[in-house]
């Protein structure tokens, strides 16, 4: 069943593709490229097998309460060792790039209510994620006000 769900999920993707609906991405749903691992991926395997090793033994110690975050900690320190292996300017690089969230700011800024308004009917303008995801994390993030401005600041620039 899975894999039919998979090959379903691929299959539209090539369409799209093909009709010039979704053209950022060579392999839609994915949004990566093919590249052969090298030395500078051995941290984020090394963390990933640690997190196989460490965390059943750990789930069957840990309170229930802790295992939500043991489990975040995990994935985000897996996800920064992922990312850095590009080195540690990749950590940042989602905010400059032209399919994140950030690019699509400009958009909610000048009135975030209006924004709210039609983000269906102009969902075809808007960037890869901001398209692909709940409206609310552009939004919060366009209506952030860092203390003392009277501006929104958006994300961090690197």
């Amino acid at each position: 069943m899975w894999a039919a769900g998979i090959a379903a999920v691929f299959a539209v993707g090539w369409w799209l593709r093909r009709a010039g609906i979704a053209t950022e991405d060579r392999l839609p749903p994915l949004h990566a490229e093919l590249r052969a691992p090298t030395w500078r991926i051995l941290p984020a395997a090394c963390t990933a097998a640690l997190a196989v090793a460490a965390l059943p033994p750990l789930a069957a110690r840990l309170p229930w309460r802790l295992l939500p975050a043991a489990g975040w900690a995990c994935s985000a320190a897996w996800a920064v060792a992922l990312a850095a292996a590009d080195g540690l300017g990749a950590l940042a690089r989602p905010f400059d790039a032209p399919t994140e969230y950030a690019a699509g700011l400009p958009a909610v800024r000048p009135d975030p209510a209006e924004w709210l308004r039609t983000f269906t009917e102009r969902l075809g303008g808007y960037p890869t994620h901001v398209r692909g995801h709940p409206r609310s994390p552009l939004w919060s993030c366009g209506r952030w006000k860092p203390p003392g401005s009277a501006a929104p600041a958006g994300p961090p620039r690197s």
